[in-house]
């Protein structure tokens, strides 16, 4: 799992306040032990027996060491939960955006679709964001904002997002290329397979993980 940098800090001082507060237990256990047997009498020390106000006095330091650790147990706990939560939502619109390029690419394969799309096409025009093929090159990556927050805090890989951004520009190629030589589908096929291949990288790289 990616955990973002400021949550190793987190896991420093998580690992720092146990230590801490097991070395705490662990003096507080052996001068009990000692007074309990009166070990420092029976060397020829001499010492006054811990008495009921030292005990009263720090009880409440202790409890408070105690309740202390308990609760960074449990926000520590929650933290790794959301971090879980988030990552397995950074993969799902990736996964997502994978599935959908490869339906648009099957369907692009259906002559019905690819007239329908020739018919709205105006070719007298430079392709631009009104075209038909742009926009259905578009279609997949419309949590692109979404994804690249999770990038930015860590959740995504450079690698991954360097696989979404390969799928996206191949796709985004392929479908432009598909409609304008729409009478040389034989032209296209490498595109096709370029991006079959790009998103075939793209989900191995996330499902290893």
């Amino acid at each position: 799992m990616i955990i973002p940098s400021n949550n190793t800090t987190a896991k420093k001082l998580a690992r720092i306040s146990k230590r801490a507060i097991a070395g705490a237990l662990l003096l507080l256990a052996v001068i009990l032990i000692l007074d309990l047997l009166n070990i420092p009498s029976r060397i020829g020390i001499k010492a006054l027996s811990l008495n009921t106000s030292f005990w009263s006095a720090l009880v409440g330091p202790v409890t408070t060491l105690l309740v202390f650790a308990a609760s960074f147990h449990l926000i520590e706990k929650w933290n790794v939960e959301i971090n879980q939560n988030k990552r397995e939502a950074a993969k799902h619109l990736l996964l997502g955006a994978y599935k959908q390029c490869n339906e648009t690419v099957e369907m692009l394969e259906y002559d019905f679709f690819i007239k329908s799309m020739v018919k709205h096409t105006n070719f007298n025009e430079a392709i631009n964001e009104s075209s038909p093929a742009v926009r259905l090159s578009k279609l997949p990556f419309q949590n692109e904002k979404t994804i690249m927050q999770f990038c930015t805090d860590g959740y995504i890989k450079g690698e991954e997002i360097d696989h979404y951004f390969d799928v996206k520009s191949r796709f985004s190629q392929y479908c432009t290329m598909k409609v304008t030589l729409f009478d040389a589908p034989d032209k296209t096929e490498i595109l096709k397979e370029a991006v079959v291949k790009a998103i075939y990288a793209a989900n191995h790289s996330l499902k290893k993980q």
